[in-house]
């Protein structure tokens, strides 16, 4: 999750600075300028002559559309800027996407300039160094914040450099700050996740988050039109600090230069990859589950060992059960007991956090992004007490050491299940349950150790990190777009952290008894 330094203005010019980008933000984000607005041809005219300078012959593309911001009946022209940097021997053209256009009541800075800012950098880099061997594309899309995605929709259907595209990416912005996500993907088969992760240093590429925004059905930009007709493709976006979203608060003075590096990064690492690559890529084995441990390590496997690994722990859990059992190491009713306590905790927990950051956010409907950390910690102890008052009152006299066999066998049936219908989530909990079967058979054995615990909490937390800073992003309040609250969503964060807390907690040595 942590984003990479920021280069300065002294930074090589075949290499993306965020300071230079910076410089771009400052000049297009200086007021609102919606679809058909005067104000956006000012912005319009700035990209054009960027462009221009470089040695480049930007064209527009106007069409006319309904006036969305303005009167009922009435119509405006959005305009596209295209422009193209011819590659020497092109297979397709890599096509690199961001809207230039802002709703009415907020400059953008963040949603979408920061992007635009992005194009136009990574351009004058590119023009810097050796050209690659495939067309580089530059669509600055008018008309992406009315719904209808009026530009995109335009490019798509009319404009005959469409099917010249063998690869897409979009940049997005949905807060002021934090990592450039790889949020969705598009013909995935093509591997093209594979190769973008393995050259980035940097990917931040978590495959629960393109299945979450799968079971959304998207996230509603550009993107959508390139996914529709199967074109390969990455969608970037950063997400920290969504309050903001939409409202006169995204500003200049709001947008993180290490975000804006960490978009860049992507952009050039897309060209240096894929720039005289085959386009569209070859087919070859994708692997839907891919997870950053650190910025050196990617780990990524297919579906099809994903559910061998689901597959394993269940026999697995079969097998210590049947022990456990045969060995009257447990009662026959601790099974249940243990995945009693650990679901009626764990759901508890969640509607307590729910609630409690319902009732917060009624109150701050703008929280500051470290003050709202500090409510997630909050909200995380006081989930974690919900689950130790209603775990101990189901669970009644216990034996932490029978109990344990239980709770690992949630995690063991959450993960085999979403290791057969959403692969991409599976890792979250595959990996944890395999870590409690071994705790588990090590301290039946007799040789338990001090240590044991962290082989059940390293897997378990480290994954969940992502997943819980993704949850709760989702779940801020958004009031210059109250359309996309989803406040819901932190239910998720109670319900992760209480079956962390109750995996962890019977492992821990002063908890083994009997």
């Amino acid at each position: 999750m942590l984003r990479p330094a920021v280069r300065g203005p002294d930074t090589p010019l075949a290499d993306f600075s965020a300071v230079r980008a910076k410089t771009h933000v400052d000049r297009i984000a200086v007021e609102p300028h919606p679809m058909g607005s005067a104000e956006i041809r000012l912005v319009e005219a700035y990209i054009t002559g960027q462009l221009t300078g470089m040695g480049l012959e930007p064209e527009v593309q106007p069409v006319d559309v309904p006036d969305y911001f303005g009167q009922p009946g009435e119509t405006t022209t959005a305009r596209n800027i295209i422009v193209t940097i011819p590659g020497t021997d092109p297979s397709k053209a890599i096509a690199f996407v961001a809207h230039y256009d802002t709703v009415p009541s907020t400059p953008g800075a963040n949603d979408n300039s920061a992007a635009v800012a992005t194009l136009v950098e990574a351009a004058r880099a590119v023009m810097a160094s050796e050209r690659p061997t495939n067309d580089i594309l530059l669509l600055f899309t008018d008309g992406e914040e009315p719904n209808p995605r009026f530009g995109a929709a335009a490019f798509a259907e009319r404009h005959s450099k469409f099917g010249d595209i063998g690869l897409v990416v979009n940049l997005e912005a949905s807060g002021s700050s934090g990592p450039s996500l790889l949020v969705e993907t598009s013909a995935p088969e093509t591997g093209i996740v594979d190769r973008f992760i393995a050259a980035s240093p940097n990917p931040a590429a978590f495959s629960f988050v393109s299945a979450t925004v799968d079971l959304f059905v998207g996230v509603g930009t550009d993107f959508d039109l390139f996914k529709q007709r199967a074109v390969p493709g990455l969608s970037f976006a950063y997400l920290r600090g969504s309050p903001i979203y939409h409202t006169e608060r995204d500003s200049v003075d709001s947008v993180s230069l290490r975000s804006l590096q960490h978009h860049g990064d992507h952009h050039m690492t897309v060209i240096r990859e894929f720039g005289s690559a085959q386009l569209p890529p070859a087919e070859s084995g994708a692997d839907p589950v891919f997870f950053a441990v650190t910025p050196l390590l990617t780990v990524g496997y297919s579906a099809t060992v994903a559910m061998a690994l689901g597959t394993f722990a269940v026999a697995a859990l079969g097998a210590l059960v049947w022990v456990g059992l045969r060995s009257k190491r447990i009662a026959s009713g601790a099974l249940g007991r243990g995945i009693v306590v650990l679901i009626a905790g764990s759901m508890a927990s969640a509607l307590a956090v729910w609630a409690t950051w319902w009732a917060l956010t009624a109150v701050r409907p703008t929280p500051g992004l470290w003050e709202s950390y500090l409510y997630l910690a909050l909200m995380c102890v006081a989930g974690v007490a919900v689950l130790s008052f209603v775990g101990g009152s189901v669970a009644g006299p216990h034996n932490d050491s029978e109990l344990s066999l239980g709770i690992v066998a949630v995690w063991v049936v959450v993960a085999a299940v979403s290791s057969f219908l959403i692969p991409g989530f599976s890792y979250l909990f595959v990996w944890p349950a395999l870590g409690g079967l071994v705790a588990l058979a090590v301290s039946w054995s007799g040789r338990m150790a001090g240590w044991l615990w962290l082989v059940v909490a390293v897997p378990a937390v480290v994954l969940s990190i992502p997943a819980l800073d993704f949850f709760f992003q989702m779940a801020q309040p958004r009031p210059g777009n109250p359309d996309s609250n989803l406040i819901e969503t932190a239910a998720v964060v109670g319900f992760l952290v209480a079956l962390i807390v109750g995996l962890i907690v019977p492992f821990l040595p002063h908890r083994r008894t009997g």
